[in-house]
C-alpha cells in the first residue's frame, strides 16, 4: 500500500511516471470470441426483445423513451381526477450495469429460448474473467468477479437489455 502512495505522490510532484505504468493488456482471442457472440445475438435482438425496449437493439431509438416518459408523466399530472389513481415507477438503472447477477442473466438467456451450447459459451466467457495488478505489485492475489457486466465486452449490452426485458415482464 505504501508502494501505491509513493507512486501516487511522485506522480503529482513531477508529472510523469515511469514507461509501462500505464500500459493496457488486451486479450485479443476474448475480444474475438466476444464480438462474434454478439454479432450473433444483434440479429435475434428485434425479435426477442419487445418493441418497448429500445436502447441496443437495431433501428430502434432510445431517445424514444424520453418521449414516451414525457408523455406518460403529462398523462399522469393531467388525470388528477376518477376512482381509480395512476402511478409511474421510476427506476435508478446507473448501476445496475455492474450489479445484476450472473444467474439472472442465466435464467433470462433461457427464458428467451437460447440453446443451452449458447448458454454456456456466454456464461463462461462472463465467469472465466479475473483481474490481477500488473507491475511492481507483486503480492497482489487474483480478483474473481462474481456478479455485474464487464464494461466494454460487445455483448454486455445486449445481455443488460435482455435482463431490462425480464424486469419489465415482471412488471407488466
Amino acid at each position: 500500500m505504501r508502494d501505491v502512495v509513493v507512486l501516487c505522490r511522485d506522480f503529482m510532484n513531477n508529472g510523469f511516471f515511469r514507461d509501462g505504468l500505464n500500459d493496457t493488456a488486451i486479450v485479443v482471442i476474448l475480444k474475438i470470441i466476444s464480438e462474434v457472440l454478439a454479432n450473433r445475438m444483434k440479429s435475434l435482438m428485434p425479435r426477442i426483445i419487445s418493441e418497448n425496449q429500445s436502447a441496443f437493439v437495431e433501428n430502434r431509438l432510445i431517445t424514444d423513451n424520453f418521449l414516451i416518459a414525457y408523455e406518460i408523466g403529462h398523462y399522469l399530472r393531467c388525470k388528477r381526477r376518477g376512482k381509480y389513481g395512476m402511478a409511474a415507477l421510476k427506476i435508478d438503472m446507473s448501476k445496475a450495469y455492474d450489479r445484476m447477477k450472473w444467474e439472472f442473466f442465466e435464467f433470462m438467456l433461457r427464458k428467451m429460448g437460447f440453446c443451452d451450447k449458447w448458454v454456456h459459451l456466454i456464461m463462461y466467457c462472463i465467469f472465466s474473467v479475473r483481474y490481477t495488478s500488473i507491475g511492481d505489485c507483486t503480492n497482489m492475489n487474483l480478483l474473481i468477479l462474481s456478479r455485474g457486466l464487464r464494461q466494454g465486452n460487445p455483448f454486455s449490452p445486449y445481455l443488460f437489455i435482455i435482463c431490462a426485458e425480464g424486469l419489465s415482464m415482471m412488471l407488466a
